[in-house]
């Protein structure tokens, strides 16, 4: 499996960002990011620092190569976010897509590795 640089030693960042909300399937999308930034396919961006327009957080957006952000449920808290604040081009994968339903997915290797399948398959495209 080849690795790609996140671009933290030059050129457009990718970026990762993650529901990582209160239920299941919030933490393994958490933990889904988390890998994906642990194995340099991206770095994970604070999704509340996005929300509130911080320019640490935003700096790397409006400059990123490629966004992929990983919700865990239908309401898509994560990618209602990242488009309320402004972000126009970004892949979405959502985990009840991906057969886990909230309330009812262990967080699980299984889980987290079928997220972040998915997510290494979208960067390496």
């Amino acid at each position: 499996m080849e690795q790609r640089k996140s671009g933290c030693g030059g050129g457009a960042p990718r970026l990762v960002f993650a529901c990582s909300g209160a239920s299941d399937v919030g933490a393994v999308a958490d933990q889904a990011a988390r890998r994906v930034s642990r194995m340099k396919l991206a770095s994970m961006g604070c999704l509340v620092a996005v929300a509130n327009g911080l320019d640490f957080a935003m700096d790397p957006v409006k400059a990123a190569e490629r966004i992929i952000v990983i919700d865990g449920c239908p309401e898509n808290c994560a990618k209602l976010t990242i488009e309320k604040a402004g972000v126009l081009s970004f892949e979405h994968i959502l985990l009840s897509e991906l057969g886990m339903k909230k309330g009812h997915t262990k967080v699980e290797q299984e889980h987290i590795a079928r997220a972040y399948d998915r997510a290494e398959a979208i960067l390496n495209t």
